[in-house]
C-alpha cells in the first residue's frame, strides 16, 4: 500500500506542476467531469480513492476548447488536453504531461516510473454511457434528469398530502445491451439513498422517436415495482424532452397516485407555464445551470455563492450570522433534523438557530412566484471544512414567521452521519424533552376512542399531557406531538379498539424488524409490548385484552419512550376504563 500510494503522489505531482489545452468543441460530447474511482500500482490490485484521500473531491473536468481541471483530493490545477479519434487522451501543463485513454465514459491515466506503473480511473457522471455511444437511442435517454412529483388520491397515512409536489433528480444508465438502471431522489432522499430505483428496458418500439423505457423490478419508496409498473413513452407528451413516470403505491391502507415529470438536466423549462416548474427552478437550478454546474448528489445542493441574491442581507431583515460550528454539529445537527425532530417543518429559522447555537449565514431572500410566498435561505458550516455544510430553505408561511420547508447536506454523507449520530442525538433529544416538561408542566386530557363501526364498543382514556405541543386528532384517534393535531409527520401515539388482540395482528405479516419488548403496566393492565416498522414508520406498540369484548392497541409512531419524557410522562399517567 506504501508503494501504491508514493506512486499515486508521483502522478500528483506530475500533473500538479501541469495543466493544460488543446482541442475540443462546444458540441463535444466528451466534455464534463469524470469522478476518481480507483488507482493501482501494479494492474491487478485495485483501490478506492477514498482509501487516499479522506478528503477533497477527486476528478477531472474537461472543458471547451481543449482546457480542464484536474482535482486529486482537493487539490486542483488547470490542464490542457487532447484527444485522438482512437481514444487516447493526453493531459499536459508546460512540458509535462500524463497519458491515458477516453473510452466508454471512463477515462484511465496510467503513467510509467521506473518499472512501475500508476493507473488511476475516473468515470463520467452520469456512468460510464453518459459520453456519446453513437446509438441516439442511448445518448437521449442516458445521463441526469431534474423536474418534479406529485401525489394524489392519497388515503390512509397520507390522507393529508394530497395534492403535495417535490423537486426531484435522477441519473439514467443504460448500456448497449439496453438494459440499465433508473434512479429517482427528492428532498428528503440523495443519490447514495434514492427514493426510487429501478431495473428498465428499453425498447425502439414506441410513439416515437426515443422509444420507450420500461421497468423490470426494483423499488419505489418503501413497495417494490415489477415488470411494466412503469411504461415510459416521451412520444405521449407535449413537450420535447420530457418523460412522465407514474404509477399506483399501494402498502395496508395507504394509497397514492404519483406522477413524476423530468428533463434533460440542463433543458430550460420556459416553454411551459411557469406553474409546471420544479419549486426550486428558478432559484436553484437555473443558477446552477448558469454557473456551469453539474447535477449535485442532492436537491437544493450546491448553491452557487453568486446567486440571486446572495449576500444580500444588509438590505432586508433577515438576521444573518457566520453559520460556522463545527464539524460534528454540522453532522449531528442533520441527524436531527432529518431523524429526530418529528415536527421539522413546523420549526422556525430561530429554533433552527437556537439548536445549532448561532445564527445562520444569510444566503437569500425571494419570492416565489411558483409557491406564492417569501423564501430565505441558509447554510450552517463546518469550521474544519467550509465545503460541508446543511443548506436550510425557509418559507414564510405566516407574516414574519419562517419555517423550514427543505434542507440537505453538502459535502458529507447523511448515511454516516445518521449511522454514526443518531443514538447520541435521540439521547440529547430525550434529556432536552425531560427537561421541557418538567419545567413546563401538565394537563389533564381525556378522550373517547371505539371501535370501528361499533360505536357502542368504546374505551375511555385518560391522561396527563404537557400543557403545550400535544393535540388530539379525533379523526384518527391519536395524541399528536404537535400543536396542530394535523402537522405533516409529527410524531403521535395512536389508540385503536377492537374485539380481541389477535385483531391487531391482521398486517403483522408485512412488519418489518419485530422484536418483542418488555411488558408495561398502564392504567393498571398490563400490555404486551413490541417493535417493528411498518407503512414508513417505527413502532412501539402496546396491545391488551382488557375484558371479554374489548382490546386496546396503543401505538407510539415515530417516537421513543424514554423515562421521563413526554410519551413516557403520558403513559404512566394514563387510566383506561
Amino acid at each position: 500500500m506504501k508503494k501504491v500510494l508514493s506512486l499515486v503522489m508521483i502522478l500528483i505531482l506530475s500533473l500538479t506542476a501541469c495543466g493544460g489545452k488543446g482541442g475540443g468543441a462546444s458540441d463535444d460530447p466528451n466534455l464534463g467531469k469524470y469522478i476518481g474511482e480507483e488507482y493501482s500500482g501494479d494492474g491487478s490490485n485495485w483501490f478506492s480513492l477514498s482509501e487516499i484521500f479522506d478528503e477533497g473531491e477527486s476528478y477531472i473536468e474537461l472543458k471547451d476548447g481543449g482546457k480542464g481541471v484536474f482535482c486529486l483530493g482537493g487539490d486542483a490545477t488547470d490542464i490542457k488536453w487532447t484527444l485522438e479519434s482512437d481514444g487516447t487522451l493526453k493531459l499536459t501543463r508546460d512540458s509535462l504531461e500524463s497519458n491515458g485513454t477516453l473510452k466508454d465514459g471512463m477515462i484511465t491515466l496510467t503513467d510509467l516510473w521506473g518499472n512501475d506503473e500508476v493507473t488511476i480511473t475516473f468515470r463520467k457522471e452520469g456512468g460510464s454511457e453518459a459520453a456519446a455511444t453513437g446509438d441516439a437511442l442511448l445518448d437521449w435517454w442516458n445521463g441526469d434528469w431534474y423536474g418534479w412529483w406529485k401525489m394524489s388520491g392519497c388515503s390512509g397515512g397520507y390522507e393529508d398530502m394530497e395534492g403535495e409536489w417535490w423537486d426531484v433528480c435522477g441519473s439514467i444508465d443504460i448500456g448497449a445491451d439496453k438494459t440499465g438502471t433508473v434512479k429517482l431522489w427528492d428532498e428528503d432522499y440523495s443519490k447514495d439513498d434514492p427514493m426510487a430505483e429501478a431495473s428498465v428496458t428499453l425498447s425502439a418500439a414506441g410513439t416515437g422517436e426515443h422509444g420507450t423505457l420500461t421497468s423490470e423490478s426494483g423499488y419505489f419508496t418503501d413497495v417494490d415495482l415489477e415488470h411494466a409498473d412503469w411504461i415510459i413513452d416521451p412520444g405521449l407528451e407535449d413537450y420535447e424532452d420530457l418523460i412522465r413516470i407514474d404509477g399506483w403505491y399501494e402498502s395496508g391502507d395507504d394509497e397514492f397516485y404519483y406522477e413524476i415529470y423530468l428533463r434533460p438536466w440542463g433543458t430550460s423549462w420556459d416553454d411551459m407555464a411557469e406553474d409546471s416548474w420544479p419549486a426550486l427552478y428558478s432559484s436553484w437550478y437555473v443558477p446552477l445551470i448558469e454557473a456551469g454546474k453539474s447535477m449535485p448528489d442532492a436537491v437544493g445542493a450546491d448553491m452557487p455563492a453568486n446567486s440571486g441574491n446572495a449576500g444580500a442581507a444588509a438590505g432586508t431583515s433577515a438576521p444573518d450570522g457566520t453559520g460556522i460550528v463545527t464539524e460534528e454539529q454540522v453532522q449531528k445537527g442533520y441527524v436531527w433534523m432529518n431523524e429526530v425532530n418529528n415536527n421539522i417543518f413546523d420549526t422556525t429559522y430561530e429554533e433552527i438557530a437556537d439548536y445549532f447555537g448561532v445564527e445562520g449565514k444569510f444566503v437569500k431572500e425571494e419570492y416565489s412566484d411558483h409557491m406564492k410566498r417569501n423564501q430565505r435561505y441558509y447554510k450552517w458550516i463546518s469550521k474544519d471544512n467550509e465545503n460541508h455544510f446543511i443548506y436550510v430553505n425557509f418559507a414564510e408561511e405566516e407574516p414574519n414567521v419562517f419555517t423550514v420547508s427543505a434542507f440537505n447536506t453538502s459535502g458529507f454523507s447523511g448515511t454516516e452521519a445518521i449511522e454514526k449520530y443518531l443514538d447520541t442525538v435521540k439521547a440529547e433529544a430525550a434529556e432536552a424533552d425531560k427537561a421541557a416538561v418538567a419545567s413546563e408542566g401538565t394537563k389533564d386530557f381525556s378522550a373517547t376512542v371505539t371501535q370501528f363501526a361499533h360505536d357502542d364498543v368504546l374505551v375511555k382514556i385518560t391522561a396527563k399531557i404537557p400543557k403545550s405541543g400535544w393535540s388530539y386528532d379525533e379523526k384518527k384517534k391519536c395524541l399528536v406531538e404537535n400543536d396542530d393535531p394535523t402537522a405533516f409527520g409529527a410524531g403521535a401515539i395512536d389508540f385503536e379498539v377492537r374485539a380481541k388482540v389477535e385483531d391487531f395482528d391482521y398486517y403483522k405479516n408485512d412488519f418489518e424488524n419485530y422484536q418483542d419488548i418488555a411488558d408495561r403496566k398502564i392504567g393498571g393492565i398490563t400490555f404486551h409490548g413490541r417493535t417493528y416498522k411498518y407503512i414508513g414508520y417505527d413502532w412501539i406498540e402496546y396491545v391488551a385484552q382488557i375484558d371479554d369484548g374489548r382490546a386496546l392497541s396503543i401505538g407510539l409512531r415515530k417516537l421513543d419512550c424514554a423515562p421521563g419524557t413526554a410519551p413516557d410522562v403520558i403513559l404512566s399517567s394514563m387510566t383506561i376504563k
